[in-house]
Formats: structure tokens, sequence, C-alpha cells
């Protein structure tokens, strides 16, 4: 009989263990979430693009996106969205047409997908920042 209280005392503790573990997982997720509605996301494009293709990226546990912008005539001609780990936010990927049309990031985010439409701005303006010629 000892045996087997000392079994539940160690299962009970396991999964007590394991539900605080799951719940700063959680926590931290929901921090990272909510810090990107306060991150800043560039509002003016740069004066002057170089010709050319650029990556950028962007990444908060659990969004990540890869973006290749193409710049021609020094405007955005298009972007290609070479990765996005998006739980439900692929909706968000409409705003890169927006982007191209718009010359701008300073765009609506997507109801329904606002942190992965602030991560694709953030990718998109992490590549605007290497073709800015200086």
């Amino acid at each position: 009989m000892k045996r087997s209280i000392r079994i539940l005392i160690v299962v009970f503790c396991t999964l007590i263990l394991l539900g605080v573990g799951i719940s700063l997982a959680f926590r931290q997720v929901e921090s990272n979430l909510l810090n990107l509605i306060t991150l800043p996301v560039l509002q003016a494009m740069p004066h002057s693009l170089a010709d050319g293709t650029y990556e950028g990226s962007y990444s908060t546990f659990p969004i990540k996106v890869r973006v290749q912008v193409h710049v021609l005539d020094h405007r955005i001609q298009a972007i290609s969205l070479l990765e996005h780990r998006n739980g439900q936010g692929e909706a968000a990927e409409a705003i890169l047409k927006t982007i191209v049309g718009n010359q701008s990031l300073a765009i609506d985010t997507v109801s329904g997908a606002t942190y992965s439409s602030i991560v694709i701005l953030k990718a998109v303006e992490q590549a605007l920042a290497k073709a800015e010629k200086l």
C-alpha cells in the first residue's frame, strides 16, 4: 500500500509541475504577442530604394515571417512570402498586395490576424532598410 501511495504522490507532483510549466509557457507567448501591439512600424517609406531583391525577416514566438521585396525603378514591384508560421494568421498575407499598391507600410492590419500582420510589416520593413540608398 505504501508503494502505491508513493507512486500517486510522484504522479500528482509531476502533474502539478507540468501544469505550472505549461502555464508559464502560455504567459510568455501571450506577453510576446501583446508586445507586438506597441511595436512601432515604419510609417514613411525610405526616400530612395535601390533596385534589387531584398530579404527581410521577423519573428516572435509563435509567429515567424520571411519575405523578399523586389524593387524596380525605386518602387516596390512585388513582395514574395518565403515563410509564414502563423497559427491562425494566414489572412494577414493579404496585406502584401496592399503594401505594393500603396507603396507604404502605413496600412491597417487584418482583423483577426493582427499579430501576423504586424510581423509581416516588420519583415518588409527590414527588407526595405536594406534597399534604402544611403
